[in-house]
Formats: C-alpha cells, structure tokens, sequence
C-alpha cells in the first residue's frame, strides 16, 4: 500500500501519512465487525473465514517458542470430512446451542490472551490511591476473566522490582490455576519512565535535582548533563550490571515458562518530568540489545516519540526477530 500511494502522493511521508489514515479506517471497520459477531454468539464463523484465507492467500509466520507456548491447542480434525463439510477441515464447527446461550457458553473456542495485564496495580489488593477500599478480589477478577473466555493473562512489569513481583504472582497463581481457568505468564523489563534505575545513585540523584530545575536554559543544563553521565564509565558499568540482572530474572524466569516477553520497554516523552529523554534512549536500547540476545518478543511503549522510537527499533531490527507488539497509554 506505502508504495502504490508513494507513486499518487509524490512523497514517502505523504504515503505513510495516507496509509496510517487507511488502516485506521480498516481497522476499525473490521473491530466494529468483530464487536458485533462476538456479542452475537456468531464469532466462530469469522474464525472459519480467516483460517480459510490465511490457508489460501498469506502465508503464516512461524511462532517463537514463547509465542507458540502461549498458543491454543489445536483440535484434531478428521480429515475425511474434510471434502464433505469445509468447516469441519477447520475446526470451527459449532456446537448446538440452546436458547440464550452465547458462544463463551458453549465454549467455541473464543480464547483471549490479555496481553498487558496490570495485575500488580495495587487496586486489585483493594488499595486507591493509598487508600483501603475493599477486600483484595484479584482472584474474583481470574474467575470472572476466565468465565469470559479469557485464557491467558501476561503480567506486565516496568521495572526490575516489579519483574520479580510478576513471577511471584505467575507462579503463586498456578496454585489457582484450575479453578480460574485463567494461566498467568509475565514480562521482564523496565518502562521509559523508569529507566532511572539504570543509573548509579549518585547520577541518579545529580540529573533529579537537574529535572527540578525550571529556570532559564534548564532544558539544555539537563541535556548536556545527561550526555556527560551517560557517557561516563560509572554509569555505563552500573547499567550493565543492571542489566544482567535484569537477564538473569529472564532466563530463570524463561526456564519454568513464567517469562514470555520483555517489557514493557520504549519511549515516553509525554512524561518527561519522571525521566529524561537521553536516559530513556539509553534504556530503551540496551533493553532491545537484551531482546536480541534472550529471542523473546518485546512489549513495547511509544508515546509522543514517533520518529526517536523508529530510529532505535531500526539500528536493532535484529531485536525485533521474535516480533513485538506496540501501544500507546
């Protein structure tokens, strides 16, 4: 599409622009579409139509191995019926329903995977805003999610101390597991936000003070101070070390299935004020380093950094192997 419309618009940025307006427009055509049959009970005859196009017209990527552990089973079909019923060769036949019985009732495979689940928000212990509301209902939130259709759930964590809180939880909720019906998985890695941590105490403290600083020529103090930190051997030996730590919580994480993906990590300059742009940068690119080495997919974060957020994803294209998905919140 980008460039059969690079010829009608004259330039590539033209392109890019129109073609953004045209998959909005169809994503949202096919999501209202979707909405529609998923309320009517008729949902699986959208699955029936897309594995008979993704079999006849696009080829399917290969899964990595965190992907493909997250994947549904696939039900066995009996391929004599195959010429005789088209659906049966997909696996999508419905069961009979009876009267008022949606397609989660039946169970007709409507599976969902939530994949940025913020379970460790302290809401879910009752607590708003530092404030006890009500009893801990994490596990009521499971059972009614799984009563939903929902099959999997991935615990995003945004920093080092949250990532071991996830696997905690992945692993304590396995106790659980069969009566909710819903499997936890988790995420290891450090938001743009946070990427503070990356830096020794010291530089940490220094480029805080630096951020307070709202008189004139603030904004270019903190970046030339930012430049000076993140170059020195203090620093760069810190967020290696923190680093590997954070790759040992993968591989151990990795091992018993609990880590599926790194994140959630990427840029965030609509909130600057809890972490500079430069470090940010900084984070964000070891972190896609990480990636490359681990070969899991990356849940990533871009907010207000469009074309920051392209320049490090392409310098790392390699990072992006094992796929990634991208939000905006």
């Amino acid at each position: 599409t980008c460039v059969r419309l690079s010829h009608n618009c004259g330039s590539p940025q033209r392109a890019l622009t129109q073609c953004a307006r045209e998959m909005h427009t169809a994503a949202l055509s096919h999501l209202s579409m979707l909405i529609a049959h998923v309320r009517a009970g008729t949902a699986h005859t959208l699955l029936h139509a897309s594995s008979h196009m993704c079999a006849t017209s696009v080829p399917t990527p290969p899964l990595s191995a965190a992907a493909a552990s997250l994947a549904p089973p696939v039900a066995e079909v009996d391929t004599t019926a195959a010429a005789a019923d088209p659906a049966a060769a997909s696996g999508c036949v419905p069961k009979e329903r009876t009267a008022g019985e949606s397609a989660v009732d039946t169970g007709e495979g409507l599976r969902f995977v939530d994949i940025g689940a913020n379970l460790l928000d302290s809401m879910f212990s009752g607590e708003y805003r530092g404030k006890a509301v009500h009893a801990p209902d994490l596990h009521d939130v499971l059972n009614r999610a799984g009563e939903s259709g929902v099959r999997y759930c991935i615990v995003t964590a945004g920093s080092l101390v949250e990532a071991e809180h996830a696997i905690a939880l992945v692993r304590e909720s396995r106790l659980h597991e069969a009566a909710a019906g819903v499997s936890l998985r988790a995420t290891v890695g450090v938001h743009p936000t946070r990427c503070l941590e990356f830096l020794p105490d010291a530089a940490r403290a220094r480029l805080e003070e630096a951020m307070g600083d709202d008189g004139d020529g603030a904004a270019s103090r903190l970046a030339s101070m930012e430049r000076g930190l993140l170059a020195s051997d203090a620093v760069i030996k810190a967020a290696e070390e923190h680093l590997r730590r954070l790759e040992a919580i993968i591989v151990e994480g990795a091992a018993d299935g609990s880590v599926v993906a790194l994140g959630e990590c990427g840029l965030d300059h609509a909130r600057l004020h809890f972490c500079p742009a430069g470090v940010q940068r900084f984070g964000f690119e070891l972190q896609l380093r990480l990636a490359q080495r681990c070969g899991l997919p990356l849940f990533l974060h871009s907010r207000d950094c469009a074309s920051d957020f392209a320049e490090a994803c392409g310098a790392r294209r390699d990072a992006l192997a094992n796929g990634a998905v991208v939000h905006s919140f």
